[in-house]
């Protein structure tokens, strides 16, 4: 399994604007969810959640599970030349907005990003 790096949304909006999907996918992902409480207990039970999900929710849940992906070998060497754990760590724009940018760059993240989110997170 790889690491994996993660947005810190700033709200739920932003979560889906990250994801690219429609303002509510959140909420109706949700309710989805609450239909299938033991979604992970059994294959038969996630397929049958799994197939209620329409495109949109999909892809929401595909995001919340694996962010924008593993990590690259030089975003664990800049995390570990700038003193952090390469392995699991996470970084607020508000202290570290310049690190936070050079790290999404170095993962193809673009820039547009920022504004939705209030750090990231990687494990």
């Amino acid at each position: 399994m790889s690491i994996r790096l993660y947005p810190i949304a700033k709200s739920t909006r932003d979560q889906e604007i990250l994801a690219n999907v429609p303002a509510g996918t959140s909420d109706a992902l949700r309710k989805i969810d609450q239909r299938h409480p033991n979604r992970y207990k059994t294959d038969e039970a996630f397929a049958a959640w799994w197939q209620e999900l329409d495109p949109d929710a999909r892809r929401f849940e595909t995001f919340l599970s694996e962010g924008w992906g593993g990590v690259s070998q030089e975003f664990a060497s800049v995390v570990f030349a700038a003193k952090l754990n390469p392995f699991w760590g996470t970084l607020l724009t508000s202290d570290a907005a310049e690190l936070v940018a050079k790290l999404l760059s170095i993962q193809s993240v673009p820039n547009k990003v920022l504004p939705h989110i209030k750090g990231i997170v990687w494990y």
